[in-house]
């Protein structure tokens, strides 16, 4: 089947690629914007942890017996199914067949439920709603597990997904950040998403995918940098960050990366900090293409077309309690 492109289509999709430059103020600017909300998320971790002091008494004079933890699990244990399962009632196309569907209908129903269990989707759903209701937005992250380990940032986790398999990932909802541009009640209208991932160095040194002079530049976070990173997250750091964070002070050796997923010019880019070119810049892997074969020389060809693959062009999956009149992050209840 042929695709017809608007010249409209056309022109956007031929925009010219931002500069590291521009993606650079582009996150600086989204982190910025919800520098107050994020401490209002910090104080919430604290009351959650009963880290606050009371005038004229000493830490072990006192038995702290928390009312907002109880709180929160019962909210947890209202929203969220312990033991999710799908159930599917397939029916046939056209209207008046009398077609019985049933046996397919188990069959899919079975397959869609052993991917949820491989995926290990229920722990990452529900710590994503836990993360919803201290922080207003919960993130899931869908993507792909290629075969072989520590294939994708930030390596190390990776060996907890099924190889070769569709994942779901729960990130830390302090370091992903939405364009201000984006639309209050839906991320759809979002021109760019940015993820802070904290990678060992080694892993990126490994990475053929990384451009050879940019890893050149590379340099591993000081100590310093590691005290400040930990100050700005606060003290319940998420166990991905935590455990990063604990190698690196082991090893010495870590670098923060900084994913652009930019759906408005349809490209993926990664910069570390310090370093003055991309590590990767390219056609984002879930735009929407056409993969056809060259008849002369029998290469693949892939050729980019209007939309993506995903709904909404990202693959990030916001959970949210409530919503705003301005900003995509509401006000934790």
């Amino acid at each position: 089947m042929t695709q017809v492109v608007s010249k409209a289509q056309t022109k956007l999709l031929k925009l010219p690629e931002p500069t590291l430059n521009q993606l650079e103020a582009q996150f600086t600017n989204a982190k910025e914007a919800t520098d107050a909300k994020r401490q209002v998320w910090k104080r919430m971790h604290e009351k959650l942890n009963l880290e606050y002091d009371i005038p004229g008494f000493e830490p072990d004079e006192l038995v702290k017996l928390s009312r907002f933890y109880p709180m929160v699990r019962n909210i947890v244990a209202g929203i969220a199914f312990h033991h999710p399962r799908i159930f599917v009632n397939a029916k046939p196309l056209v209207e008046n067949s009398e077609k019985d569907l049933s046996m397919v209908s188990r069959i899919i129903e079975r397959v869609l439920n052993q991917a949820l269990t491989m995926m290990g989707t229920k722990e990452e759903v529900q710590q994503a709603i836990y993360d919803m209701l201290l922080c207003g937005v919960g993130w899931l992250k869908q993507s792909y597990n290629p075969p072989g380990l520590d294939a994708e940032p930030p390596y190390t986790l990776n060996d907890r997904f099924q190889d070769d398999f569709p994942m779901v990932q729960r990130l830390d909802p302090r370091l992903v950040h939405v364009s201000p541009l984006c639309a209050p009640h839906t991320i759809a209208t979002c021109p760019i998403i940015f993820e802070e991932i904290y990678v060992p160095i080694d892993f990126l040194l490994a990475d053929d995918r990384i451009d050879k002079k940019a890893l050149a530049e590379l340099k591993p976070m000081s100590e310093s940098q590691l005290d400040e990173a930990e100050s700005q997250l606060g003290s319940d750091l998420s166990p991905d960050v935590e455990s990063s964070l604990a190698a690196a002070r082991a090893q010495g050796k870590v670098v923060r990366v900084v994913e652009a997923h930019n759906r408005a010019h349809r490209r993926f880019a990664m910069w570390a900090d310090g370093v003055k070119i991309f590590l990767r810049n390219e056609i984002h892997p879930f735009v929407d293409a056409d993969v056809g074969q060259d008849p002369q020389t029998g290469e693949v060809q892939i050729v980019p077309k209007p939309g993506f693959i995903l709904k909404n062009g990202y693959q990030y999956i916001p959970l949210r309690i409530d919503s705003d009149l301005e900003s995509f992050h509401p006000t934790p209840p």
